[in-house]
């Protein structure tokens, strides 16, 4: 062990015009010369670092295969020390005399303390406006919160060596350039046990210059963003504060979002407008002390110019909110969901791609839905709606329950994935050319009318591309951003060749071809790459052993299938077009969130497929794709129900308002399908496929009593409630199944989404259901978002304690 007490290291990175500044006040520090070491890692610079870090340093680590980022250098440097103690000093930073000895002894006086850090001083080196606001907030925020603190500053800060090895150092694969690594190191020190302190009396002056787009790009996308997905991912300190996390900090950005908020909802609703004013205010009388200190630290006239600037920080977090969440759950969705699993990293895109490119590519076929439903008149939607249902039936369920099992044994083999995907293909081929045969035979037996008999036997060229999509093989590696991709240029395609082919019910036989031909064109997107462009004899043992492994699966996924739109299929055979016309419509609704939250529960599927049986596991993760799916469900469930007649009106026509009560019952069963379709992947990964036929066949039987009974008495609505009472049975009967096999979800994911529901009922229950239904939904929206921000940070904070105390 070397004499010295203290290293310090000084990540640098094209860093010569200020580096010569910095090192030199380094060498004009109190603690004497020959106590501590400089070590300057030289992360791939350009210019002259190097040269200049030579006149000053001990040692100088170059970085050579290109920059690798301040996480990465300091590491370098942290390998090379012998020294009780390490300091990190930017090379954009110039210390004060006094830095280094207090920094040592902040670390000496407590044995419990493994780190200690400062804060810029009140004079950086720039004079410009933005550079003089950043730095002096930066000082501000940090003598205010001086003493015990919840992370940690890299600029200028002391860390015991051994408590810093312990942590795990820096993360530097996550973070590849300047972010918060720092702060991020702070969590995993205090989560060992250590505490951190905050010295407001050490101090450096800041030498680097901000401008403002940099600034501002800066704030959002390395700081604000990445901070969000921190605080959600990691435990909370408890009540230890944390710079820039303080509760006045909170208060003025939630502030400002509110006003945000209103401010959108004034386009629609000119009094919000004032409410917008009036949180500004708030938000300004939050501030006041900052703004004060600004005053009398510069002028008046400086803090008049800051006060915006501050805003538009302020503003930055609020839109860093929704976007680090989103990147988070995609984070914990898809961290064990990685093309190649031996990778040890993280897969950030495993639900965010699938669920993006569903929404989208919903929502462009939604347009085409809403286009083709005023188009083609209720009856004429009807019918087309008829022949979607029929093909569902023979079709749908069986490529898809062959592509759940091929999903499954993509993702326990992966390195096989060429022959089970032609295995797969094959397999639905045959499937597809026996549905086909099928629903031909029905559309010239069954009594329909010319123009259904006519579109359902059309409708079947939609079942070739659909043998033929290997979304499945995609899904099963967790590279889902393809199959986003190929259902969004689908979509497109087909509703660009709907409006110019489709002008009224006259061309409703062109319908079944045209969105056989863009789903064509997506199949093929996906087949070509994946295969190579050369198709391959299918392997005859695979395709005998999928077709045999997805039997109970098929059977499943039929059940469910006729869960879904069997009631299509006699409402069309009992009733009449215009009912299913009016009920299709509903049910589209209801399919686009569908969609997203199925989005949802595949994400989570490669994930359970590797845990096997184990119930433990299973429950943590059933745990988390139960609170994604609630978080998707309820503000579109409890919104659709609350404003279902003007939004059927708005999307479809008033022709249509009429299934606004079969709107309502059907959101109240997708309520029920979000809680007890996240099951599923348990039944798939533990090879319970019998039990949950089983399940299903019993909400089918419930479900087709029901149809057979009430739809001749009641139509649209006798269909609703029968999907509601069998979705009911699933989710009691489910529950009753996961119980046996040991799987118990936790609830507290369920909290936030819940209370965000009842927070979106009650504001648009007193804001006035006879107001238009943009209001309604931008109102509802926003009062939700902002309810399950709070209370899932309110519940972070609960739970983390009692995490802590269970693991002790």
């Amino acid at each position: 062990m070397s004499e010295k007490l203290l290293t310090v290291i000084v990540p640098a990175h094209n860093s010569s015009h200020y580096l010569a500044t910095s090192l030199g006040t380094l060498s004009n520090s109190d603690l004497p010369r020959e106590s501590w070491q400089l070590v300057v890692v030289d992360d791939a610079s350009t210019d002259d670092t190097r040269a200049v870090a030579e006149q000053f340093a001990d040692t100088v680590i170059s970085i050579g295969d290109g920059p690798r980022g301040p996480a990465y250098a300091r590491n370098r440097g942290a390998e090379a020390a012998e020294t009780p103690f390490i300091a990190f000093v930017d090379a954009d930073v110039a210390v004060h005399a006094d830095a280094l000895s207090r920094l040592c002894r902040a670390v000496q006086t407590d044995a419990q303390i493994v780190a200690a850090f400062g804060s810029y001083d009140d004079d950086p080196a720039d004079q410009g406006l933005v550079s003089q606001y950043r730095n002096l907030l930066h000082h501000y925020v940090h003598q205010r919160n001086a003493g015990e603190a919840a992370t940690f500053w890299a600029g200028c800060g002391v860390v015991k060596t051994q408590a810093f090895k312990a942590a795990g150092m820096f993360d530097e694969g996550e973070y590849l350039r300047p972010q918060i690594e720092d702060i991020e190191l702070g969590r995993r020190l205090r989560a060992k046990g250590g505490r951190i302190v905050l010295d407001p009396r050490i101090q450096a002056k800041h030498l680097k210059p901000w401008r403002l787009l940099p600034m501002m790009r800066t704030d959002l996308v390395d700081r604000a963003i990445p901070w969000v997905r921190l605080l959600l991912s990691s435990p909370s300190a408890g009540n230890i504060p944390s710079p820039s996390l303080g509760t006045r900090e909170i208060g003025g950005t939630l502030s400002i979002a509110i006003v945000v908020f209103f401010t959108a909802l004034g386009f629609v609703w000119v009094q919000a407008f004032a409410l917008a004013i009036a949180f500004l205010a708030i938000s300004l009388w939050i501030n006041r002390g900052l703004y004060a200190w600004f005053a009398k630290t510069r002028s008046p006239l400086f803090m008049g110019r800051a006060i915006p600037l501050h805003v538009a920080y302020q503003l930055l977090s609020v839109f860093a909110v929704p976007i680090g969440m989103t990147l988070y759950f995609a984070d914990r969705v898809g961290q064990t969901i990685a093309t190649d699993p031996t990778s040890g990293r993280s897969s950030v895109g495993a639900f965010l791609p699938l669920a993006s490119g569903e929404v989208a590519a919903r929502g462009v076929a939604f347009i085409a839905t809403a286009y083709l439903a005023r188009r083609l008149g209720v009856n004429g939607f009807g019918d087309i709606a008829f022949a979607a249902a029929v093909i569902a039936q023979f079709g749908i369920a069986l490529a898809a329950g062959i592509g759940e099992i091929g999903s499954r044994e993509v993702a326990r083999n992966a390195d096989a994935v060429g022959r089970i995907a032609v295995a797969g293909m094959t397999v639905r081929l045959m499937a597809a050319a026996l549905a086909i045969g099928i629903v031909l035979a029905l559309a010239f037996l069954l009594p329909l009318d010319r123009a259904m008999r006519d579109v359902t036997a059309l409708s079947t060229l939609f079942l070739i591309p659909l043998a033929l999509d290997t979304g499945w093989v995609y899904k099963g590696l967790g590279s889902t951003r393809k199959i986003g991709v190929s259902l969004l240029l689908s979509e497109i395609a087909t509703l660009a060749l709907l409006v110019i082919f489709v002008r009224s019910e006259s061309n409703i036989l062109r319908v079944p071809g045209i969105q056989a031909l863009g789903d064509m064109a997506a199949a093929l997107f996906l087949v070509v790459p994946l295969l190579k462009g050369r198709w391959r004899l299918p392997d005859r043992k695979s395709v005998i052993l999928l077709s045999r492994t997805s039997g109970m699966n098929t059977v499943s996924r039929s059940l469910r299938t006729i869960m879904i739109s069997f009631d299509l299929v006699l409402l069309g055979l009992m009733v009449n077009s215009f009912d299913v016309g009016l009920y299709s419509a509903a049910y589209r609704i209801v399919f686009f969130v569908m969609a997203i939250m199925f989005a949802a529960h595949v994400s989570f599927f490669p994930e359970m497929a590797r845990l096997g049986t184990d119930p433990e596991k299973l429950s943590l993760v059933l745990s988390r794709s139960l609170g994604l799916s609630l978080a998707v469900v309820i503000p579109f469930a409890v919104g659709g129900i609350l404003i279902a007649s003007p939004l059927m009106a708005l999307i479809f026509g008033d022709a249509y308002t009429e299934g606004a009560l079969a709107l309502r019952l059907l959101l109240l069963s997708l309520l029920v399908i979000g809680i007890h379709g996240t099951a599923r992947n348990v039944f798939l990964a533990m090879q319970r496929i019998g039990t949950e036929t089983a399940i299903m066949a019993a909400g089918v039987v419930v479900n087709i009593a029901l149809n057979l009974s009430l739809i001749p008495h009641y139509g649209i609505r006798g269909a609703a409630f029968a999907t509601v009472a069998g979705e009911g049975v699933i989710l009691l009967l489910t529950i009753v199944a996961l119980r046996r096999l040991g799987v118990r979800p936790r609830l507290h994911g369920a909290i936030a989404p819940i209370v965000g529901g009842i927070a979106l009922g009650g504001a648009l229950t007193g804001f006035g259901l006879a107001r238009p239904v943009v209001q309604q939904v931008i109102l509802g929206g926003g009062v939700y978002f902002i309810a399950f921000v709070a209370v899932h940070a309110i519940v972070g904070r609960i739970r983390a304690p009692l995490l802590a105390a269970a693991q002790a």
